[in-house]
């Protein structure tokens, strides 16, 4: 038995130690934060970007069609459509769990403009779709194969 409390105090003692031989300051614990907070931000405003490109690309659609579409176009934007919804809802429900989190605590802003931004992509599948499947004025479907 002493040889196990002899052997136990030796690991106790290495792990002690270690311990104080990596103890960080104050100072070097507070810039490892502020450099995963500005870290976060940085990953928040990149998929802004993300976002806000994507959102002019399908907005761009409505008019790259203005003068008729194809059967097969209007397939591939259906298509799009199911992704695009299934993103957006992907990027709500992610904002949604940053303010569960309350990372919001760390980035406000950024996680506002994240939220934002995932809504207006929402709202512009949802008209895209409006447009090309329960259009106002009925759409010119053309034949591109002649």
């Amino acid at each position: 038995m002493t040889v196990v409390i002899q052997n136990l105090s030796v690991v106790i003692e290495n792990a002690k130690t270690q311990s104080y031989s990596e103890r960080m300051n104050e100072s070097t614990l507070i810039d490892l934060l502020l450099d995963n907070i500005l870290d976060f931000k940085k990953l928040l405003s990149e998929k802004i970007v993300i976002i806000e490109n994507t959102i002019s690309g399908l907005e761009g659609l409505t008019w790259q069609y203005s003068d008729g579409i194809s059967k097969e176009e209007l397939k591939n934007i259906n298509a799009l459509i199911s992704i695009a919804k299934d993103l957006g809802g992907k990027w709500k429900s992610e904002y949604e769990n940053l303010l569960d989190k309350r990372a919001d605590r760390f980035a406000s802003e950024e996680i506002e403009e994240y939220g934002c931004s995932a809504c207006d992509f929402i709202e512009v599948v949802e008209d895209l779709e409006n447009i090309f499947f329960n259009p106002i004025v009925e759409l010119r479907i053309i034949d591109k194969a002649s």
